[in-house]
Order: C-alpha cells, then structure tokens, then sequence
C-alpha cells in the first residue's frame, strides 16, 4: 500500500479533500476521479486496483449513539 505522500501508481483527478490525509492508504493502480472528500478520522484503506467514481465522499467519522451527546 502507499500512503498520500507515496502514490506513484495511482491517478487522480483534482481536486480531491480530506480532513486529515495521514489516515488515508492506497493500493496500487488506484483511480480516484474528480471531486472526492475522504472524512478519514477512523481511517480509510483503498485496496489494490479499486476506481472511484466523481464526488464519492467516503466517511469514517465516529460520534456516541446517546441522543443527549
């Protein structure tokens, strides 16, 4: 896997966001189109070969499930 600072055999098209980016790993041969957000607090893995379509917006936030928080 390669990490954002390390996407050699990955293509994207800008612009893509995240929050963070160190939470964010990439197999090879990734295809991210335009558009993209990735939430990636919790972290978010893209495996080997895998292609996003436009404006996917991938979430791994985490909140508590009580009402009162």
């Amino acid at each position: 896997t390669c990490a954002l600072s390390d996407l050699e055999s990955c293509f994207f098209f800008p612009p893509f966001y995240t929050d963070c980016g160190k939470n964010v790993t990439f197999g090879k041969n990734v295809f991210l189109n335009t558009g993209c957000t990735f939430q990636d607090l919790g972290g978010v893995t893209i495996g080997d070969a895998s292609q996003i379509g436009q404006n996917v917006t991938l979430c791994t936030l985490n909140h508590g499930l009580a009402p009162e928080q």
